[in-house]
């Protein structure tokens, strides 16, 4: 029997890496995606907010010359790509997943919606949520005021590198 009912999974970027200096480490991909399983197979519904510091820091592009909201909407953009990466991983092993994304981009991602999210929750569906908090300069670590959103999620957990 699980101890939670609906957790909100904090993973950074960086810790997609695995061993590698940057991008995507399948190897480490496919063992966040076989623990998720796990869990949710217990009957947990579980959202996912995941970093883009593998791919693009909006932080660090800015302090490289790059506009500080284009460089946020890069390192936004690389959080869509992480959050692809682990659905696809997800639906590769029997897990039913969605992305939800606050920036309009169907048919990569369904538009944030908190109604939606929930609803997506209770039917089983692992749940990524790329949500910049409405903000125009935007963290993925700041995500904890996601958490509102998600009525009654037990517990907050953050999985990092950096």
């Amino acid at each position: 029997m699980a101890q939670y009912k609906r957790i909100l999974l904090k993973l950074s970027g960086e810790s997609l890496m695995g061993g590698k200096q940057y991008g995507i480490d399948e190897v480490r991909l496919n063992e966040y995606a076989a623990q998720i399983k796990e869990i949710a197979e217990m009957g947990v519904q579980i959202g996912i907010v995941i970093g883009g510091g593998n791919i693009f820091r909006g932080l660090s592009g800015a302090s490289k010359g790059f506009d500080r909201v284009k460089g946020d909407q890069m390192g936004m953009l690389a959080t869509v790509i992480n959050s692809l990466a682990l659905s696809s991983a997800l639906v590769a092993q029997g897990v039913k997943a969605k992305v939800l994304t606050a920036i309009r981009m169907e048919p990569i991602g369904e538009f944030y919606n908190k109604w939606r999210a929930i609803e997506l929750l209770e039917q089983g569906n692992v749940v990524h949520i790329k949500d910049n908090d409405r903000q125009i300069v935007f963290f993925t670590h700041g995500s904890r005021c996601q958490v509102h959103h998600f009525q009654a999620t037990s517990v907050y957990f953050i999985i990092s590198n950096i």
